[in-house]
């Protein structure tokens, strides 16, 4: 670590440390959005080995890739120190879903007993798909959690417009000089 980051470090401990429940409140948010982006990650990875990639096919490959990074750019903003960006993580879910709901009315799924004779047929038969699906639709929950928390608890939306501030201090602190 560098003179100046070390500098940078020990000012924002400084402006921190008289908020102590803000800098606690961003910890635990990017260790929250790190987890989510963590487990996007293990996600695709294992629905890219299990579609395989043709890399011929450039519209799959790209389909695949921009929905990756779209879901780790709009976890990624929404663990800036703006909550008023985490509508975005609303539209990773929407997308999720609209994926999903798309593939049920291709294969006539419209209803209960439809929608559970599919999964155990396909934990039956094909129980890796069944189990990246499942996996999907946690990752749609805690994406949704993790909205929700950031969003719809007010003292958290408090704290994230408190940490704007103190991020703002420091940067015309440091940008002062």
């Amino acid at each position: 670590m560098n003179e100046r980051q070390a500098e940078y470090m020990a000012y924002r401990k400084e402006v921190y440390g008289e908020y102590p429940e803000v800098e606690r409140f961003e910890t635990t948010k990017k260790r929250m959005g790190r987890v989510l982006m963590g487990y996007a990650i293990v996600l695709y990875l294992f629905k890219i080995a299990l579609k395989g990639i043709d890399v011929q096919d450039t519209w799959s490959f790209a389909s695949l890739y921009m929905g990756f990074f779209l879901q780790i750019m709009f976890i990624s903003s929404a663990m800036r120190t703006r909550w008023k960006s985490a509508w975005l993580l609303y539209l990773l879910v929407f997308n999720e879903l609209m994926d999903f709901f798309h593939s049920f009315r291709l294969m006539e799924i419209n209803s209960w007993e439809r929608f559970l004779e599919l999964y155990r047929y396909g934990f039956a038969n094909y129980p890796l798909e069944a189990v990246i699906d499942m996996l999907t639709w946690l990752y749609i929950l805690l994406v949704l959690l993790f909205a929700f928390w950031l969003m719809l608890v007010p003292s958290h939306r408090r704290y994230a417009d408190q940490a704007d501030e103190l991020e703002q201090e420091i940067k015309a602190y440091f940008g002062g000089r």
